[in-house]
């Protein structure tokens, strides 16, 4: 198989991991899905990089040809951030490749292809939410988005649980949100060969984690 522009993409920030090769092709707003694979639930850690390696020998593909890495950096579970993070800065160090970053949100935006301001949500937990509206992101409350919604914003979504909470302002539910439309939604920056600074990346958290939030002050007497 020949190769223009050969993308390695991976999301491991829902429930579900996924890991795809995607061809650029020469015609600017093309990509072609090669392959993708699913990850075990909550098993990003353990399963990444065997699905990598399947991946690459699959296609008989050498990771220093590759154009980009394309890492989807959350925000998500935290534990799927950082391990696709990881293995993104790692090989990408060790190939030197570039890698570009994009949150999971905007992936949303995307496969959604709606126009006007709309309101993209993920679960947060918590009755809780991760929002975009206009570019900016945010950990939003249940009240927040009632009352956005009930001012008229269109909202959309890609997970079940989301609509079961929201079902009463008949959100639009799009997906699937998974490496390959990530790819699809980062084209203009993968075509611009516009990449992120290794030693700046870091996840999309939008939410402290419990350890932040429940860490105890050092007293006086431990400094």
């Amino acid at each position: 198989m020949t190769f223009e522009h050969p993308v390695l993409a991976f999301d491991t920030c829902g429930e579900v991991g996924t890991v795809a090769l995607a061809d650029l092709e020469n015609d600017a707003t093309a990509v072609t899905c090669i392959s993708q694979t699913e990850l075990g639930g909550r098993s990003s850690s353990a399963e990444l990089m065997p699905a990598i390696d399947a991946m690459l020998q699959k296609a008989r593909l050498d990771l220093r040809a590759l154009r980009a890495l394309l890492v989807v950096n959350g925000p998500g579970s935290f534990t799927g951030m950082r391990v696709g993070l990881s293995t993104a800065k790692g090989l990408a160090h060790a190939a030197g490749i570039p890698v570009v970053a994009i949150s999971r949100l905007a992936v949303l935006t995307s496969v959604a292809n709606m126009p006007g301001d709309c309101l993209a949500l993920l679960d947060a937990g918590r009755n809780e939410f991760y929002a975009r509206r206009s570019e900016r992101e945010w950990l939003a409350s249940f009240e927040e988005i009632a009352a956005v919604a009930g001012a008229g914003v269109p909202m959309i979504i890609a997970e079940a649980k989301v609509a079961d909470r929201l079902g009463a302002w008949s959100p639009a539910c799009v997906g699937p949100l998974d490496a390959c439309a990530a790819v699809r939604a980062a084209l203009a920056r993968l075509r611009s060969g516009v990449s992120d600074d290794l030693a700046a990346l870091d996840a999309n958290y939008l939410r402290r984690s419990d350890a932040e939030l429940f860490a105890r002050p050092l007293s006086a007497s431990a400094h």
